[in-house]
């Protein structure tokens, strides 16, 4: 669950009414170092957004994410994580693409390895800084499940909840399943290795913000 690293994200997704698809660049591009023993710090600078529609295209949030290991033990020791995150993201960028206020992520962090499973679950709140009456503040609540094959060879399912209180979207809450496939990693040079993967999300819920959103995730540990 400390991972350094170079990210980079893309994904492709269905707007929820307008039969539109909004393209984002760098959904979670971050440069991830782990800082200390326990500790490890990501940037994200802002994300792009490529809009189908009339919207006019546009440049994200700043984003930052610090994690914190409270308790581990390696494969054969017991096999987990137990840890404690803090993210957030500044108003760098213009609403729509960007949200136009502060927000902080509190997250409660744990993972456990059974064999060649591997299952992450994390549960967090988004609590603007300012803004409250139209965001409100939102519980997020996700869960992956891997399974290992040959080592390098990861197929994925994840579910991820999201529940509002307060804002305009009070009482509304969203869920989607993920499935997908992550394959690596690959030694490039000395320390640098390679990993990617890919998904399709689907709303499971009547109300979504989105539908069928494509991810393509690459990843360079070092």
């Amino acid at each position: 669950m400390l991972v350094q690293q170079y990210r980079y994200d893309m994904s492709w997704q269905q707007d929820p009414a307008a039969g539109t698809s909004t393209a984002n660049y760098g959904a979670s591009k971050s440069l991830e170092i782990i800082a200390a023993t326990r500790l490890e710090v990501g940037i994200s600078p802002p994300n792009y957004l490529a809009h189908q529609s009339s919207v006019r295209d546009g440049f994200g949030d700043l984003s930052f994410q610090v994690k914190f290991r409270a308790f581990s033990a390696p494969e054969g020791r017991g096999d987990y994580f137990v840890g404690f995150f803090l993210s957030g993201s500044l108003p760098t960028g213009s609403p729509p693409d960007g949200i136009g206020h502060a927000i902080l992520s509190p997250t409660l962090a744990a993972a456990k390895g059974i064999g060649p499973w591997d299952i992450q679950t994390t549960v967090s709140a988004n609590l603007p800084t300012s803004g409250t009456n139209l965001l409100g503040r939102a519980i997020v609540f996700n869960t992956a499940v891997d399974y290992k094959i040959k080592g390098r060879i990861w197929p994925m399912l994840e579910q991820n909840s999201e529940f509002w209180s307060g804002g305009i979207l009070d009482g509304k809450k969203q869920v989607f399943l993920t499935g997908g496939l992550v394959l690596g990693s690959f030694p490039l040079a000395e320390r640098l290795r390679l990993s990617f993967g890919a998904g399709l999300q689907i709303a499971v819920t009547q109300f979504h913000q989105y539908n069928h959103r494509w991810i393509l995730s690459v990843r360079f540990p070092f």
